[in-house]
């Protein structure tokens, strides 16, 4: 700027009346913003969001073990439907059928016939819903670093959690109803009732995840590794090796778990020699102390391959392999299983149904 321009602002800025107070109201302004309020709260943004959605993700986590419960076929067993959970592939007839041998408490085994094949899961779901009571409280708290659409589905989670009354008077009390000489009690003894109830708060798991995945600044471990999950049980093969190569450096005790789903992806994307060249350089040194068995949900994909069981048995004996064999044959077998009862369940009860003359 030259000295003639210099002299025509100062004169200008002498003589001005208002736009030039305006301008350094505003300025000023700007400036006492900055330091006395945004960077307070940017500060205090960045210090208590990474708590919110550490929260967040916790309510995420015992949603799925709801889930994971009522598609559980054995007491104190994990699902064979953990990665159907994970990426929304249940429909509400799997979590009806899922229910037909759970049961509120131990005064619904009355039914003798199939007593011995109900689960008691009511204690369980009970405290789960607690949880997620006091989490969706805890986070609320600072509504002011929750997002709009995060406090909308937020609220509708509790709200759904609680529609059924899940006290420890309500969870355990007697079902059995007396009128006059007669006691009346439900002809299906199981939760299937709620499967409706159940199958909504699923679909807003399935959002919250959404959300936990794509939309969180500072993913944990958990967050990470659950993305790794969906993104690769949804078939995104590619988008689950990027993010998983831009995440192996943040969890350096993982990188085994990692490089499974980059292997896994490569081989289900069709790129089988580069799947094959990790597989070698992941098992090469025995992980796990040798045992297969502990890998295997991700070499489940591998077990029929030649190619891969060659690269397997460079560094693993055929016994180890035989006994990853045998164990995933079992699983499969269990799952069938499972289905297989809670399908004749379904047809049971439906016949009870038919028969009022029972119901007493």
């Amino acid at each position: 700027m030259n000295p003639n321009e210099t002299l025509e602002i100062s004169i200008w800025a002498k003589n001005s009346v208002f736009i030039y107070p305006l301008i350094l109201s505003l300025f000023s302004a700007l400036i006492f913003w900055l330091v006395f309020s945004y960077a307070p709260v940017r500060a205090r943004q960045n210090k208590i969001r990474p708590l919110v959605e550490l929260d967040i993700n916790n309510i995420r986590e015992v949603l799925f073990a709801i889930f994971d419960r009522i598609m559980s076929h054995a007491e104190y067993s994990p699902s064979y439907f953990q990665s159907e959970i994970k990426t929304g592939k249940l429909s509400e007839q799997d979590i009806n059928l899922g229910l037909q041998n759970k049961c509120l408490n131990g005064h619904y085994l009355y039914n003798e016939a199939v007593s011995n094949k109900m689960l008691v899961i009511g204690a369980t779901i009970g405290r789960h819903a607690n949880t997620i009571d006091r989490l969706v409280d805890k986070t609320l708290n600072f509504s002011q670093f929750v997002s709009a659409d995060e406090i909308i589905l937020l609220e509708r989670i509790r709200e759904n959690v609680r529609r059924y009354d899940f006290s420890h008077e309500e969870i355990n009390k007697n079902p059995a109803t007396q009128i006059g000489s007669h006691v009346y009690k439900p002809v299906a003894p199981n939760m299937s009732y709620r499967s409706s109830n159940f199958y909504e708060l699923y679909l807003l798991y399935i959002e919250l995840q959404r959300i936990t995945t794509k939309n969180f600044k500072s993913p944990n471990r958990n967050v990470i590794t659950n993305t790794i999950q969906c993104l690769y049980g949804s078939g995104q093969y590619k988008a689950c090796i990027a993010y998983t190569r831009k995440h192996l450096n943040s969890l350096p005790d993982d990188k085994k778990f990692m490089w499974n789903y980059i292997a896994l992806c490569l081989y289900k994307s069709g790129a089988k020699q580069a799947a094959y060249r990790e597989l070698y350089y992941i098992y090469s040194d025995r992980p796990y102390n040798g045992s297969l068995v502990s890998s295997r949900s991700f070499l489940e994909p591998f077990i029929h391959d030649q190619k891969a069981i060659e690269i397997l048995l460079l560094s693993h004996t055929s016994q180890e392999l035989e006994a990853l064999k045998k164990t995933l044959e079992e699983e499969a077998e269990d799952r069938r299983k499972f289905l297989e009862l809670n399908s004749l369940l379904l047809q049971y009860f439906k016949e009870l149904k038919a028969r009022p003359s029972l119901h007493a």
